[in-house]
């Protein structure tokens, strides 16, 4: 798997290179994500992503967002999640890939996905969502493509989907943010 630019040691050093799931939320609090993920707030921890195990997510701040970063899970992607974690004016962005070289990008806001795209083939005809052209705004220079546009090729769309993230959350994703202490829970899995 590659990725270019600084998410590169992030990843690679990180062990997430073959799987990957962050949900960045803003209009939460630390607690508030955890609770809309299902968790026990009395279990809470606190560690380094260094220190946890498969099926646990460290939950953050992120500048004016949230970050919860699962390891080897992916509860962010699960049918209904991100409409039911950005319920009451939140918003929220949902990334993930898995093995199998799937990888895709969503964006909700009030418990409606406004729009979301296959990164692993670089947008192309499968944006959709309520208002598929929502983030036209923090696409320019970024290598995906809508229907009917020329696609560039040669271009690491794992990356580029870390550079569309950081365009709209402010934020940066980079190794200080995984070794700083942050609340870690064991995950459950998703239940509407």
């Amino acid at each position: 798997m590659l990725v270019y630019g600084n998410w590169n040691s992030v990843i690679r050093n990180s062990a997430m290179a073959p799987v990957f799931c962050g949900t960045w939320t803003r209009g939460l609090s630390v607690d508030d994500v955890a609770s809309r993920y299902g968790l026990d707030l009395s279990k809470k921890s606190t560690k380094r992503w260094s220190d946890i195990l498969a099926g646990w997510a460290l939950i953050g701040e992120f500048g004016d967002w949230v970050l919860a970063l699962e390891c080897n899970s992916h509860v962010g992607r699960e049918k209904g999640f991100i409409e039911a974690i950005s319920r009451g004016g939140a918003e929220a962005i949902n990334y993930w890939w898995n093995v199998n070289g799937l990888s895709k990008l969503q964006y909700a806001a009030n418990g409606q996905v406004i729009t979301g795209f296959e990164v692993s083939d670089g947008g192309g005809s499968s944006w959709w969502g309520s208002n598929p052209d929502a983030l036209d705004p923090y696409l320019e220079g970024l290598p995906f493509v809508k229907e009917g546009m020329k696609r560039v090729e040669g271009f690491h769309f794992r990356s580029y989907a870390f550079l569309l993230i950081e365009r709209i959350t402010g934020g940066c994703f980079d190794e200080s943010w995984l070794s700083s202490p942050r609340d870690a829970y064991e995950l459950h899995g998703f239940a509407e």
